[in-house]
């Protein structure tokens, strides 16, 4: 009986890991296990990139990949740096893994960022593919339409628009709170830039209450505030006009 025992476990057990090709082998799988693992919360994880992300740049437009792969070269980093010291390995060769892997990191790192400069040099190099105004009131949108003068107009006032002081900040924060993010009043106004082959983006601006905000998250804690310049005397007029 124990004899019989002992080869099923034998017929099961896991191979042994050896040579170098068995751990270029052991490695790669796990990457792929644990990128599976770590792909089902790339929502979250791109959630807390916002906060080091851009501020004109929204969820919508944030570079999505490059979050799961630096979650999951860290975690592999780690597993690694593990298995290498219950394993008694030298400790340069457990230095060179972690440096290698911050290294990897940081590359990622600055790929996103790398992709974000791109998209934010996009409404410099090219005139906005479309612009979009509609407000909201009793729970309906109106679309306005808008002729090309129009649409030039709110994109140049969009692009200079200008972040607000941090007590104002705290200010226009205090009131969209207030306003409990019920949309009754609010204009959103989106400008669409793309080249063709490369990236798209979009700059997402909602008026409310005399605030203005480009949309950057999914709350109001995440959206960056900026100051008067024009733009909000410009949609009255063209709401003025339309009305006319």
């Amino acid at each position: 009986m124990k004899n019989s025992a002992m080869k099923t476990m034998k017929r099961f057990q896991l191979p042994q890991i050896k040579s170098k090709k068995d751990w270029l082998i052991a490695f790669l799988l796990a990457f792929l296990l644990i990128y599976l693992i770590v792909l089902r919360y790339q929502g979250r994880i791109n959630e807390l990139l916002l906060w080091i992300t851009p501020d004109r740049i929204s969820f919508f437009d944030q570079p999505e990949n490059q979050g799961v792969y630096a979650v999951t070269v860290l975690i592999l980093l780690m597993l690694s740096i593990g298995v290498m010291i219950y394993k008694n390995m030298d400790r340069k060769q457990v230095g060179l893994a972690m440096v290698a892997g911050v290294a990897v990191i940081a590359v990622i790192v600055g790929s996103y960022y790398y992709q974000c400069h791109l998209m934010l040099r996009l409404p410099y190099e090219s005139a906005p593919r479309d612009v979009s105004m509609v407000s909201f009131k009793n729970g309906e949108g109106k679309n306005y339409e808008l002729d090309e003068e129009m649409k030039k107009q709110l994109a140049e006032k969009i692009l200079a628009l200008e972040s607000v002081s941090r007590e104002e900040e705290q200010r226009q924060r205090s009131i969209a709170r207030a306003a409990g993010g019920s949309g009754n009043g609010e204009v959103w106004v989106t400008v669409r830039y793309s080249r063709e082959g490369g990236p798209s983006y979009k700059n997402w601006v909602k008026v409310g209450d005399g605030v203005i905000s480009i949309v950057k998250g999914h709350g109001v804690n995440q959206d960056p505030f900026y100051s008067d310049n024009g733009l909000l005397q410009l949609l009255e007029n063209i709401q003025s006009e339309s009305c006319n």
